[in-house]
Protein backbone atom coordinates (compact mmCIF):
# COMPACT_ATOMS: atom_id res chain seq x y z
CA UNK A 1 0.00 0.00 0.00
CA UNK A 2 1.52 3.33 -0.99
CA UNK A 3 1.04 5.97 1.67
CA UNK A 4 1.17 8.76 -0.66
CA UNK A 5 2.18 11.27 1.89
CA UNK A 6 3.41 12.29 5.75
CA UNK A 7 0.91 10.69 7.94
CA UNK A 8 -1.64 7.64 7.72
CA UNK A 9 -4.39 7.19 10.11
CA UNK A 10 -7.07 5.02 10.06
CA UNK A 11 -10.94 6.20 11.45
CA UNK A 12 -13.72 4.52 11.70
CA UNK A 13 -16.23 6.59 10.34
CA UNK A 14 -20.20 5.33 10.07
CA UNK A 15 -18.50 1.68 10.84
CA UNK A 16 -16.36 2.07 7.33
CA UNK A 17 -12.63 1.94 8.35
CA UNK A 18 -11.53 5.49 6.36
CA UNK A 19 -7.36 5.66 5.10
CA UNK A 20 -6.84 9.09 5.57
CA UNK A 21 -3.14 10.38 3.99
CA UNK A 22 -2.47 13.76 4.99
CA UNK A 23 0.45 15.83 2.92
CA UNK A 24 0.23 19.14 5.00
CA UNK A 25 1.25 20.36 8.09
CA UNK A 26 -2.76 20.79 9.15
CA UNK A 27 -5.05 17.99 10.83
CA UNK A 28 -7.59 16.72 8.73
CA UNK A 29 -9.96 18.52 11.65
CA UNK A 30 -8.37 21.83 11.25
CA UNK A 31 -8.41 22.22 7.46
CA UNK A 32 -12.31 21.35 7.83
CA UNK A 33 -12.39 24.91 10.14
CA UNK A 34 -11.16 26.89 7.37
CA UNK A 35 -14.13 28.53 5.52
CA UNK A 36 -15.35 26.59 2.86
CA UNK A 37 -14.69 27.37 -0.97
CA UNK A 38 -16.41 25.50 -2.80
CA UNK A 39 -17.07 21.38 -3.48
CA UNK A 40 -16.43 19.94 -6.74
CA UNK A 41 -17.26 16.51 -8.07
CA UNK A 42 -13.61 15.13 -9.66
CA UNK A 43 -14.31 12.06 -11.99
CA UNK A 44 -10.76 12.25 -12.86
CA UNK A 45 -9.57 12.21 -9.35
CA UNK A 46 -12.65 9.82 -8.34
CA UNK A 47 -13.34 11.58 -4.92
CA UNK A 48 -15.38 14.40 -3.74
CA UNK A 49 -13.24 17.24 -3.03
CA UNK A 50 -13.93 20.15 -0.68
CA UNK A 51 -11.81 23.42 -1.35
CA UNK A 52 -11.16 25.08 2.01
CA UNK A 53 -9.72 28.55 1.97
CA UNK A 54 -5.45 27.96 3.63
CA UNK A 55 -4.95 29.80 6.91
CA UNK A 56 -1.48 31.03 6.18
CA UNK A 57 -1.10 31.44 2.63
CA UNK A 58 -4.01 33.46 0.21
CA UNK A 59 -2.87 31.43 -3.10
CA UNK A 60 -2.97 28.10 -1.57
CA UNK A 61 -5.97 26.39 -0.74
CA UNK A 62 -6.46 23.30 1.61
CA UNK A 63 -8.48 20.40 -0.15
CA UNK A 64 -9.82 17.15 1.63
CA UNK A 65 -10.97 14.59 -1.38
CA UNK A 66 -13.30 11.56 -0.26
CA UNK A 67 -13.30 8.69 -2.42
CA UNK A 68 -16.55 8.00 -4.10
CA UNK A 69 -16.32 4.47 -2.06
CA UNK A 70 -16.00 6.69 1.00
CA UNK A 71 -12.68 4.49 2.42
CA UNK A 72 -9.94 7.44 1.79
CA UNK A 73 -9.57 10.57 2.36
CA UNK A 74 -6.56 12.50 0.61
CA UNK A 75 -5.39 15.95 2.60
CA UNK A 76 -3.03 18.66 0.47
CA UNK A 77 -2.14 21.56 -0.10
CA UNK A 78 -2.71 23.13 -3.76
CA UNK A 79 -2.25 26.17 -5.64
CA UNK A 80 -5.31 27.91 -5.82
CA UNK A 81 -4.92 28.30 -10.03
CA UNK A 82 -4.98 24.80 -10.13
CA UNK A 83 -8.60 25.16 -9.32
CA UNK A 84 -9.10 28.41 -10.78
CA UNK A 85 -12.22 27.70 -12.90
CA UNK A 86 -14.35 25.67 -10.19
CA UNK A 87 -13.46 28.58 -7.48
CA UNK A 88 -14.87 31.06 -10.43
CA UNK A 89 -17.58 28.92 -10.96
CA UNK A 90 -21.26 29.76 -9.67
CA UNK A 91 -22.65 27.22 -8.61
CA UNK A 92 -22.41 25.98 -5.00
CA UNK A 93 -21.33 22.42 -6.10
CA UNK A 94 -18.94 21.73 -9.50
CA UNK A 95 -18.91 18.40 -11.38
CA UNK A 96 -15.28 17.87 -13.39
CA UNK A 97 -13.87 15.06 -15.76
Amino acid sequence: MSTLGKAVNNKEINDVEVNVYNRTNYKLEDAQQQPLLKKVISKWRQRNVQLFQHPTEPHKVLSVGTSFDGCTIIVCEEDKKDWARELLSAKDVVTTN
